[in-house]
């Protein structure tokens, strides 16, 4: 059965609902999906409430309350747990109120947010560490005890409570021992879970990788993640803070989860580091690009900043590791085929054509790292689209020039005072430099642009543009901006500039300010065209 979110998205301490997560994912069918409550940050909407699997049977909407340990009654009704130390701890209400509770909980929101209803539904109480004698509280079916501790036993549980969710008040036993027919016309209370309930891991705070931090999915990366489950050979396209890098991880883990040999390829260096943060415990293998050809067959290969492998010579040796081949194998490739494209790497336009013929394409466009803030600076100032923003406004970002080296060194250190003084801690800051020739950048050392920059005493991370692709940070100060006239000036000033989870304030020479300006005026005079069509 599949399983939304993965296993491993279950809390580690809820013993219980991990042991009926993997159990619900090897009953053997293809026929039924399973969505569990995961224990998300408080700014996650829950529309399960205290439902702690939904798993759609056979026709049937079923909800499944887990309760751990053993399970109790006093004399005068009132329900208990038993801990591992023998201790009695009273429940507010029985299990099946509250199963009950929640089941119904459910079928109004989703009534609401459908438009439909009259599903059938049923919910059932699962005990993974003991059986329970029958009780009038509830029907036989609705409890799933440790002798149903099976995927056969499990499928046969599932079936006899689908079976109850179908059956009409006082219809004959005949109909009661009808044949159960596959999922049927609830695709729509599907799609409206896995919106609600499928997520994956993201770093949003580069301080510290936390390992279960949790965010919810974008209908867009849903879309990406069913074409993954679907076909063999998945292109997603998509500009800058869209999620690419996060989907693509996410990918492979799943991949990976269902006992495929998965590769995540990649050749920035940062990006592998974070994949191995991200993916702790998964036997997904990281490869970077240059060590492709030393790599044997993998059932999935996930490629991510794929314009920067997508010529002939390097395209021929991914093929050499995806079983199948190129036209035959599993493959999910992940890139910015527009401004990113030639940065680093090499990009041959028909060979991105000749791949994407042979590939389902999805394309991500929501923006989901940037403010509206940096989304609006970037389109204005560059004419590249960053898709619809999807997080808050952010504080305006600026774009300064400087006639000197000595100059634009003044306006960083003077931004990052300010950041200073607004209580900006200085791990949150980042340069990045988009400088195309190290040794020409502002802040360069014997020819190269230093992985750190000193202010007032204080080091602070200095990046370039090449290094930081995938990847985000708080706030960021470009320096180096320069050469917009030509594609890798361009693709450098772009991925810089599209790095702020916050704000962004950008140092340029003369020549590239005075482009941006160019760019800015036309796109003032656009808006103001869409705004007089639409009087019209």
């Amino acid at each position: 059965m599949k399983l939304i979110p993965p296993v491993e998205y279950v809390d580690s301490q809820s013993t219980a609902e991990r042991e009926v997560a993997e159990l619900l994912k090897a009953v053997p069918s293809d026929d039924g999906v399973a969505y569990h409550s995961v224990h998300l940050p408080r700014h996650r909407k829950q529309i399960m409430g205290e439902a702690d699997f939904v798993v759609l049977w056979k026709g049937a909407i079923l909800v499944l309350e887990v309760k751990g340990g053993r399970l109790g009654r006093s004399d005068e009704g009132v329900w208990y747990s038993v801990d591992r130390h023998g201790m009695q701890h009273p429940l507010r209400r029985s299990p099946w109120v509250q199963a009950k509770d929640a089941a119904f909980a459910l079928l109004d929101i989703l009534t609401q947010q459908t438009g439909g209803g009259d599903w059938p539904f049923a919910y059932a109480v699962v005990t993974p560490h003991q059986n329970l004698s029958s009780d009038a509280e509830w029907a036989p079916q609705q409890h799933i005890g440790l002798d149903r501790m099976t995927p056969a036993g499990m499928e046969r549980a599932l079936d006899a409570l689908a079976r109850l969710a179908r059956t009409p008040p006082g219809a004959p036993e005949d109909f009661r021992q009808q044949d159960l027919r596959p999922m049927g016309n609830l695709t729509m209370i599907s799609k409206y879970l896995r919106k609600e309930v499928d997520a994956m891991r993201t770093v949003p705070d580069t301080e510290l990788i936390i390992d279960r931090n949790i965010l919810s999915m974008t209908d867009e990366q849903i879309d990406a993640m069913r074409a993954f489950e679907r076909n063999p050979r998945v292109m997603v396209l998509g500009g800058a803070g869209t999620g690419k890098t996060v989907v693509a991880i996410e990918a492979a883990r799943r991949a990976a989860a269902d006992g495929n040999s998965v590769a995540f390829v990649c050749g920035s260096a940062g990006v592998l580091q974070l994949a191995s943060e991200l993916l702790r415990g998964s036997p997904v293998q990281l490869v970077p690009f240059s060590s492709i050809r030393n790599e044997a067959l993998f059932d999935v290969v996930v490629v991510d900043e794929a314009q920067d492998l997508l010529n002939v010579e390097d395209m021929s040796a991914l093929a050499e590791t995806i079983r199948g081949g190129l036209d035959g194998g599993r493959w999910w490739v992940f890139l910015d085929p527009n401004n990113q494209a030639h940065l680093t790497g090499s990009f041959d336009e028909g060979v991105y054509r000749e791949l994407q013929d042979s590939a389902v394409v999805v394309d991500l466009t929501k923006n989901v790292r940037n403010p509206r803030s940096v989304v609006t600076t970037v389109q204005s100032h560059l004419g590249a689209d960053l898709g619809s923003p999807r997080i808050g406004e952010g504080p305006d970002a600026s774009i300064v020039q400087a006639r000197t080296p000595g100059e634009a060194r003044q306006l960083l250190e003077r931004r990052i005072r300010a950041l200073q003084e607004e209580g900006v801690s200085r791990k949150k800051i980042t340069i990045v430099s988009a400088a195309a020739n190290p040794a020409e950048s502002v802040l360069a050392v014997d020819g190269r642009v230093p992985s750190s920059y000193k202010v007032d005493d204080r080091s602070y991370e200095v990046v370039a543009a090449a290094s930081i692709k995938g990847l985000e940070r708080a706030h960021v100060v470009v320096v180096d901006v320069a050469g917009l006239d030509s594609p890798g000036g361009r693709a450098a000033a772009y991925v810089a500039m599209t790095r702020p989870r916050y704000s962004l304030y950008v140092v340029s020479s003369p020549q590239a300010y005075q482009i941006m300006g160019h760019h800015a005026l036309q796109y003032i005079q656009q808006q103001v065209e869409k705004v007089g069509s639409r009087n019209d």
